[in-house]
């Protein structure tokens, strides 16, 4: 587990008061079973893994910065990613353990590089490309000019020792990871940048790691994303791109859970889509996923729908890669989630839902390895922007989550 953070002896004597009392309500009161495993996480996170006890000035200084040591209001220094995953951890959902390689890091290795400038010119002439295939051309120059510089000595232990630090505590040498990209101007209300950058899956080694990074920061300047800030007006120079590190979910099912229902808007119901195998097969619309409707008050579920899943995205031991792989005869028809799952599902929806106060878009994903509840993973949750904006919980100018 993730050392304790240095803090003083006044901090140290109230948090060991608040895991006393935590402790006793853990042991003592007869509550749900999913009740019990919320209040133990939270006792795990403040035991085991870094205490929140640093200013934004600080975090801003930093290369890496765990879950444990972020919020929501750390957008500019972990983009929209990180900052959610972190907030969602904050208030005892379970989250796979990560870390960010933050903004910070991302502005170094441009300056360290010597490619910022340059890269900064060829984006303000795109403002008056007009053909695609231009817009191409410069993309993957800039891409490659990211790629192909390197590192300083420095930065790339630290991100080292932070993914070692990440096998130290899933117990696994070279642990399998899921690098996302975490943009800084990401999960605005006014902007969807959704799909624009990248995600790797099932990346593993320390050089393969630093690769990786890398390639999600190269994502940050894709011809969709040049074009898509272009056309919202926002500055090329004012974005920059926060990297998640995090374990992976061997996922036995995955999908996504809105808290509103996003065809008819109704906020009484939260919706849930999921399929076997890795949520990219949802979220990609690469498969038709199952379809379940819950009354948000009863926690009933209203409606399901079945879909014949005869393929799922999941890892292929034999090539290295996640790919297309067919699913059994027998389980096509199953449902991909179980009614104890949708009930913890229910649950983390709607805590989630009002920590935040607005409609919330979340991936979820089950480990097949792990006991029930545990194996329930919040993935990510960001701020559903249609309903939101319509039924005005946000502007269209405010940041969401």
């Amino acid at each position: 587990m993730l050392p304790f953070s240095k803090i003083d002896r006044k901090y140290h004597k109230c948090f060991f008061h608040i895991f006393t009392i935590l402790d006793f309500f853990y042991n003592n009161l007869c509550v749900k079973s999913f009740k019990k495993f919320d209040i133990l996480h939270i006792i795990n996170v403040f035991k085991y893994k870094k205490v929140i006890l640093m200013s934004s000035f600080e975090k801003s200084k930093k290369n890496i910065l765990w879950f444990e040591e972020i919020n929501k209001d750390d957008l500019n220094i972990v983009g929209g990613k990180g900052a959610n995953l972190g907030e969602l951890v904050s208030i005892g959902v379970r989250v796979p353990e990560g870390f960010v390689v933050t903004s910070t890091a991302f502005k170094e290795f441009m300056r360290e590089s010597g490619i910022w400038d340059e890269l900064q010119t060829l984006l303000d002439k795109t403002k008056n490309i007009t053909k695609v295939s231009e817009i191409q051309e410069t993309a993957k120059r800039i891409q490659n000019m990211i790629i192909s510089a390197h590192l300083n000595k420095d930065l790339e232990r630290e991100i080292i020792e932070a993914y070692e630090k990440l096998c130290e505590i899933k117990n696994e040498k070279n642990t399998k990871v899921a690098i996302r990209s975490s943009a800084t101007a990401e999960d605005l209300p006014s902007a969807s940048f959704a799909g624009m950058q990248d995600t790797y899956l099932y990346v593993s080694t320390p050089e393969s790691v630093i690769e990786h990074v890398k390639k999600c920061w190269a994502s940050l300047y894709t011809p969709r994303a040049i074009v898509y800030r272009n056309q919202m007006d926002i500055p090329h120079r004012n974005v920059y791109m926060a990297v998640v590190v995090q374990a992976m979910v061997r996922s036995k099912a995955a999908g996504v859970m809105f808290t509103v229902n996003p065809i008819t808007g109704n906020e009484n119901e939260i919706v849930i889509e999921g399929t076997w195998g890795l949520g990219e097969a949802v979220v990609s619309g690469r498969v038709i996923p199952d379809h379940f409707v819950v009354d948000k008050n009863t926690k009933k579920v209203l409606k399901k729908q079945l879909a014949e899943k005869d393929i799922r995205m999941d890892w292929d031991p034999s090539t290295g890669t996640v790919k297309e792989l067919p699913v059994f005869p027998q389980f096509r028809k199953r449902p991909s989630l179980s009614t104890a799952e949708i009930e913890v599902l229910v649950d983390y929806a709607l805590k989630i839902e009002k920590h935040y106060g607005i409609f919330m878009d979340i991936e979820w994903a089950i480990d097949k390895y792990e006991g029930f509840p545990e194996k329930i993973k919040i993935v990510q949750a960001r701020a559903e922007t249609v309903w939101n904006v319509k039924k005005g919980k946000l502007e269209t100018s405010e940041s969401a989550v």
